[in-house]
């Protein structure tokens, strides 16, 4: 084939080569306690990298929020994640802390959603930072020892917070993280799970091993649960405090970025 030289083109450049796979959006479903506005850096720093970065706000967490339930939380995450899926974009969904526990029923049903529909995305992973894994029919309050907490009028809130959360972060992020904490609905911390979602969607687990809300030996034992019923269970551990997104920060993001271009 010589025509191509004569518009000094190489022809090794007319190959077929495989188009880039479209990054999948990643939404972010922040603990109790605890707003979008703790996970600004992470969502910078992911955006950066190339990422649609999306972090509802979950009902249950705020003054506002005392009467909302768990079920309010997965409806909010499917309401998000539809708007992506239903454009043809995957989702990968990361979760802190109580937020894996609607986290996961709501890619569930994300996932159901996507097989009644055709070109429709999927959420393709589970990104849990000391993530609560409830099984069916148990609440947070069942899975993780909460003696932090204190309920008053349906709502919860917590003794000592820099320490229980923030044990690991600069005075100044501590004080900024503070200022951003939110009282939680106590009906959602006892409501029972209805399905366990993290069953059948490929899990990478982030134990935070100087964690103080959630005890790193509760955290290796959801590692236990979830890879005693899901095959595709990977692991890390961070030498970090419970919200280590704010610790230690590029780290984090890098851990998502790696996770999700790995498994593209």
């Amino acid at each position: 084939m010589a025509w191509p030289n004569v518009y000094r083109l190489d022809s090794r450049q007319l190959e077929r080569r495989p188009a880039a796979r479209p990054r999948p959006t990643i939404i972010i479903a922040h603990d109790a306690f605890h707003t979008p506005a703790h996970f600004e850096q992470l969502q910078q720093d992911l955006a950066a990298a190339g990422f649609r970065v999306v972090v509802p706000q979950l009902p249950s967490s705020g003054v506002a929020g005392q009467s909302a339930t768990l079920e309010d939380d997965v409806q909010t995450l499917v309401l998000y994640g539809k708007a992506e899926i239903e454009n043809g974009h995957n989702v990968v969904l990361v979760a802190h802390g109580y937020g894996s526990i609607p986290g996961a029923a709501a890619a569930e049903r994300l996932n159901q959603h996507s097989l009644d529909r055709p070109r429709t995305g999927t959420v393709t992973r589970l990104i849990l930072i000391a993530g609560v894994v409830s099984r069916v029919n148990e609440s947070y309050y069942d899975s993780v020892e909460a003696a932090w907490a204190v309920a008053r009028d349906g709502l919860v809130a917590i003794r000592n917070p820099s320490k229980i959360f923030y044990n690991d972060c600069s005075p100044e992020t501590t004080a900024t993280a503070l200022t951003n904490m939110r009282p939680q609905s106590e009906s959602s911390l006892w409501a029972k799970s209805t399905t366990p979602g993290w069953m059948n969607i490929p899990t990478f687990y982030v134990v935070c091993e100087a964690d103080q809300a959630i005890a790193p030996s509760l955290q290796q034992g959801f590692v236990r649960t979830l890879q005693s019923v899901n095959g595709r269970v990977t692991v890390a551990n961070m030498q970090a405090g419970h919200c280590p997104f704010l610790s230690r920060g590029r780290e984090v993001a890098a851990l998502v970025v790696r996770q999700v271009l790995e498994n593209l």
